[in-house]
């Protein structure tokens, strides 16, 4: 199976790295799991299960419906962004890896940091995504000026191979960034 072929092939079970193991987090706290309370209220605005299972689809009907009625769309993409990250380095489907485990535990996302960056909705996702792909933008003489902190989303992803940007960017959104005009 290609690189390419990542985010739609949901057949393998993704595979955890051994040497770093990573401990899930609850997205949600027990007064947030309230009917009342959307994913979408919950913060990362704009992050919807119906998208996220186009660009990672799921075969198994009733698993979709499951993941659909009671996923959390904040806690899919943490587990996405921790697929994609070194942290995450042996996982063969970083999809696989979101769809087994939101389908097992729906509001349990992956590390703190993969959900503190997932909450920052799509916007924000996308544009620190393209600051990744076009580094010669993100140090404009004015930043180098001003020199700031690096965002956790920069400190997570900054030695992420493009092309795996990339293909998360695909996972996540359904232009993929307009890739083609991103070099």
């Amino acid at each position: 199976i290609g690189q390419s072929d990542r985010c739609l092939n949901n057949l393998i079970k993704p595979h955890l790295n051994p040497i770093k193991p990573h401990k899930a987090l609850p997205t949600t706290s027990e007064s947030e799991n309230s009917s009342e309370s959307s994913p979408s209220a919950q913060g990362g605005g704009g992050l919807e299960m119906t998208s996220f299972l186009k660009l990672n689809p799921v075969s198994n009907k009733k698993l979709k419906i499951k993941i659909l009625k009671k996923g959390d769309p904040v806690a899919f993409v943490s587990w996405i962004l921790y697929g994609y990250s070194l942290e995450g380095k042996g996982i063969d489907s970083p999809s696989n890896l979101a769809i087994s485990n939101i389908a097992s535990e729906p509001k349990q996302g992956a590390k703190a940091v993969y959900v503190e960056i997932a909450r920052l909705g799509p916007d924000v996702l996308r544009e620190e995504i393209r600051k990744l792909l076009r580094p010669h933008e993100r140090y404009s003489v004015d930043a180098w000026m001003n020199s700031r902190e690096k965002t956790s989303f920069e400190t997570v992803f900054e030695k992420v191979p493009p092309a795996r940007l990339r293909e998360m960017a695909g996972c996540l959104f359904e232009d993929g960034l307009n890739l083609e005009t991103i070099e």
